[in-house]
């Protein structure tokens, strides 16, 4: 900044005079500063001592005049303080333009791109820092609506009471009190869905990017869409593998339940590559304690709709098994011949004899009625004298394919017929058994 030495001389004179106890204004012949080039002959002073303002006329070639604040017997400088009343400001201009305005409440305006040190004056940045920029309160850009960006160095409690500035988490914040940890937020415009007024403004409004006893938190009270091609989670470089299978450690997602336990987690694990022996991919329900956390379900929210299970390449429509509302449907295959290794309980329906099959272990087995066993049973009563029909439960839902009965006392026989529903066996006979005590006994066979 150029200014006229007469100007400037009698500006200093008037601000700093009260800097010191006792002032002198002298024009010193005698004192050459050897640091710089001065005009000799040509300075002014104000001293207390040793210590002095000194205001020195440069080379005449570079018309610049040098205002330094030093110790004249140590020849360095020395520190000063300027100081403004609550109620008043400095100003500084170029031409007849304000430039820069400092207030007595410590507040600091510009009203032109500020740059550190040696920044590029170009068009695309208003601050610019080469080396650390370090700033101890919020760094705060303004928009419309009331929307705007900010980067601080501090986040308050939900449970502290709102000030209607301050960013405010619901996350745990007893363990970050005095880290100064940085916080970034941006402010929505508008009143987000689900935001009350005797909530906090911040957590109504502001997308919050903040560190948190276990990571980074990210807090919205709306929507965060992501208008993108992929979204990819990897595991991170120096994650613990916490699962105890050694050789790394896969990346998890958590879809949250309500209160913070713990939801669905997703993950996936590879580490052939480094020795290991696991590779799968996995989706559960589980607390974040590794207990259990509910029900795992798959819903559709009409029957128009099934599950289907497909082998093959991406876009593959090789259906080899599926669940709808009428039931769930195995694979089909061409014949069990073709199953190069299968498992034991292994069910299909072979299409070269039509049958379902399952594999025993040894051999595939016919699913068909001809294959079920027949059950066997007996049953003994008192014969009354008097009764033609007696009723045997034989314990299945549904009426026998197949039934027989056969007496197995002398007082159970000459059975006429028998008959069956869904519960009993009906014998039925001609002459009614006589009276006695457990006299009757049968032995009987049913298939389902």
């Amino acid at each position: 900044m150029r200014i006229s030495l007469p100007y400037l001389s009698a500006l200093i004179f008037i601000c700093l005079s009260s800097f010191f106890s006792t002032t002198l204004l002298a024009f010193d012949a005698n004192y050459i500063d050897t640091t710089i080039d001065p005009i000799p002959d040509a300075k002014v002073m104000i001293a207390n001592g040793a210590d002095a303002l000194e205001i020195t006329p440069l080379t005449s070639t570079d018309s610049i005049t040098l205002i330094e604040p030093v110790n004249r017997t140590t020849n360095k400088g020395i520190s000063t303080r300027f100081f403004l009343s609550d109620t008043s400001f400095w100003s500084f201009y170029t031409n007849s333009t304000q430039r820069l305005t400092i207030a007595g409440d410590g507040k600091i305006a510009t009203t032109t791109p500020l740059f550190v040190n040696n920044a590029t004056v170009d068009s695309t940045s208003a601050l610019r820092v080469n080396g650390i920029g370090r700033f101890d309160s919020a760094v705060y850009v303004p928009g419309n609506n009331n929307s705007f960006i900010e980067i601080r160095s501090r986040v308050r409690s939900i449970t502290e009471p709102d000030d209607s500035i301050s960013p405010y988490t619901i996350t745990p914040m007893t363990w970050a009190e005095g880290k100064g940890l940085p916080v970034f937020r941006l402010r929505h415009p508008n009143t987000v869905a689900g935001f009350q007024t005797n909530h906090h403004v911040s957590t109504g409004r502001d997308f919050m990017i903040l560190p948190y006893e276990f990571g980074t938190a990210i807090e919205f009270n709306g929507v965060v869409e992501c208008w993108v091609g992929e979204w990819s989670i990897h595991k991170g470089n120096y994650y613990v593998d916490i699962e105890g299978k050694g050789n790394g450690w896969g990346a998890v997602h958590w879809v949250g339940d309500d209160v913070d336990g713990g939801g669905v987690r997703t993950t996936a694990r590879n580490n052939t590559s480094l020795g290991g022996n696991v590779k799968y991919g996995e989706i559960s329900v589980e607390s974040f304690t590794r207990g259990s956390n509910g029900d795992f379900r798959f819903r559709l929210p009409t029957t128009e709709n099934s599950f289907q299970y497909v082998y093959g390449e991406r876009g593959s429509e090789n259906i080899v098994a599926k669940i709808s509302h009428n039931g769930f449907f195995i694979p089909v295959i061409p014949s069990t011949d073709s199953v190069a290794l299968p498992e034991r309980a292994q069910l299909s329906f072979d299409s070269s004899d039509h049958q379902l099959k399952v594999y025993d272990g040894t051999k595939w087995k016919k699913l068909t009625n001809d294959d079920v066993p027949l059950n066997p049973g007996t049953y003994t009563i008192s014969g009354d004298g008097i009764s033609l029909l007696y009723s045997i439960p034989h314990g299945l839902s549904s009426k026998p394919s197949y039934y027989t009965v056969i007496p197995t006392s002398a007082d159970a026989a000459n059975i006429s017929y028998v008959t069956a529903d869904d519960t009993f066996l009906y014998v039925h006979y001609i002459i009614p058994p006589i009276l006695g005590t457990d006299n009757l006994s049968w032995n009987w066979l049913i298939k389902k």
